[in-house]
């Protein structure tokens, strides 16, 4: 037998050992509707947030707030439809989010934000017509002076464009620039010197053209297009999913897809490069199988994070399918962890056994970092993804404390769901004269129990295995209500 098909069995054969170690462990957050992560952020006290929407027909913006890795609060920002794609520390007791929202008053896009404390109250919002209807990317960059550069990409009249804007610190407008130039398609984030930002840009035009599928473009301090450099494919090849990070004053890091060509068939790839600010590429890293039908796509919005050089980390989603989201395929999630030259220190694979799927990463303040995403589990047979989060530490253990099976309803936490002989419901807010109601699928009550604190443990050994609906009633108010499975 030749011996790189040899090779080749042998490495498939050490992936599926390494895959077939059932000592992963994840959270998941049942919800009604499917929900789909979008970034996280965390702050002192152990505390983290993470954005989702809700897919109800339309986007419900959704703020979940974790403390010692226990989910005890959310924000429903009902009253709007869109998208947060951004989290970011304003001081102490407040944060920014920013985000795609439709207008009242027109077909078009809000650029949204909103000042938000770490109890979940909305402080401040402003809106900013946009020329988009419909939305793609919303990344921001906060400056060292503490000023916001916003990278926006949605589609104005069947055309891409992409919009750069600054504001400051009170979040007023300073400048922008709009172009969209035909071929040049998606701006992912900026990295701020002295004088100059960087962008990288995916340009379908180059890539037809001239065989590269990216490019950067450099803005001065007034938001005015200085050039545009095109980078020869072969030197990075990184296109789509991009985060740029700044590694020093010559130097900056970017991550994202790539692709490779075998025997004339296209496969995806994920890709870390570090290049200095006239564009020459340091280093490259691909992340791949070792067959070649595999396709590897970097986290959907951050999927390169660090909080020192010591420990870099990248995620991506290993054999994602081409039927995604609502394939049978299962796939994995992948964690690594990088020093400041890009040498791999360690490799985590996460999943198997479902459809996972990554959607961002976020280095925390102890070496570790959280990764979050979604899993469809296609053995309900219902289109709706959950949600997961992992924090690994710095030595790649896996840590959590989210309770197993949580269901989230607005600002109500019951679990275990499904669960057996014992229903635990945790009411953060305001508990007093609330009263808990469980019904069984032919609307009659089973019982009712009054709140004498923030959490409520109820006996339900007596119930029949089945569909039962809960209901959180405060007087003739019903404050929150869903679906408890006994097993």
């Amino acid at each position: 037998m030749n011996m790189r098909i040899l090779l080749g069995l042998w490495i498939i054969i050490s992936y599926k050992n390494i895959f077939a170690q059932n000592n992963f462990y994840f959270k998941r957050i049942y919800t009604e509707a499917d929900e789909f992560p979008t970034c996280m952020l965390a702050f002192e006290n152990d505390q983290l947030f993470l954005s989702t929407y809700y897919n109800i027909g339309y986007r419900v913006p959704t703020i979940f707030k974790f403390k010692k890795n226990r989910l005890v609060d959310s924000l429903q920002i009902v009253d709007y439809n869109g998208t947060i794609f951004y989290l970011g520390t304003k001081d102490s007791k407040t944060f920014t989010a920013w985000g795609f929202t439709s207008d009242n008053n027109s077909n078009n896009l809000n650029l949204t934000y909103w000042l938000i404390d770490t109890s979940l109250h909305i402080l401040e919002n402003k809106n900013y017509l946009t020329k988009f209807h419909e939305q793609t990317y919303v990344h921001c960059n906060q400056l060292s002076n503490g000023n916001y550069i916003i990278t926006t990409t949605g589609i104005s009249n069947l055309i891409l464009g992409i919009l750069f804007l600054k504001f400051d610190l009170n979040v007023n407008l300073i400048d922008s620039v709009y172009f969209d130039y035909l071929g040049y398609d998606l701006a992912f984030g900026s990295v701020e010197y002295d004088n100059f930002y960087i962008a990288p840009i995916y340009s379908s035009y180059l890539a037809t053209s001239f065989g590269t599928a990216m490019c950067f473009v450099r803005l001065d301090s007034s938001l005015n297009i200085i050039r545009i450099d095109t980078i020869p494919p072969r030197q990075s090849g990184i296109a789509l999913y991009m985060n740029i990070k700044k590694k020093n004053e010559k130097e900056f890091y970017l991550s994202g897809k790539s692709e490779k060509i075998i025997a004339g068939s296209v496969y995806h790839r994920s890709t870390v490069s570090i290049f200095d600010t006239s564009y020459h590429v340091l280093k490259t890293v691909h992340f791949q199988n070792s067959t070649p039908d595999t396709s590897n796509y970097p986290a959907a919005y951050t999927n390169f994070d660090f909080k020192n050089l010591q420990n870099l980390y990248f995620s991506y989603t290993y054999n994602l399918p081409l039927d995604f989201p609502w394939s049978s395929k299962k796939t994995f999630i992948v964690v690594c962890n990088l020093d400041s030259n890009l040498n791999l220190r360690w490799q985590k694979f996460v999943g198997g056994d479902f459809l996972y799927s990554s959607n961002s990463l976020l280095a925390s303040s102890d070496g570790g970092c959280y990764v979050t995403g979604t899993l469809y589990d296609t053995t309900l047979n219902i289109q709706q993804r959950d949600i997961f989060i992992l924090k690994f530490d710095s030595l790649g253990n896996i840590l959590s404390g989210v309770p197993e099976n949580t269901y989230v309803f607005d600002k109500t936490l019951v679990y275990p769901n499904p669960g057996t002989n014992k229903l635990n419901v945790l009411l953060p807010e305001n508990h007093k004269n609330t009263t808990l109601e469980l019904i069984n699928s032919l609307g009659i009550l089973c019982t009712s129990q009054e709140f004498t604190n923030d959490q409520l443990k109820v006996n339900t050994s007596n119930l029949c295995s089945g569909i039962y609906f809960y209901r959180l009633r405060q007087g003739n108010e019903i404050i929150s209500q869903g679906k408890w499975i006994k097993q």
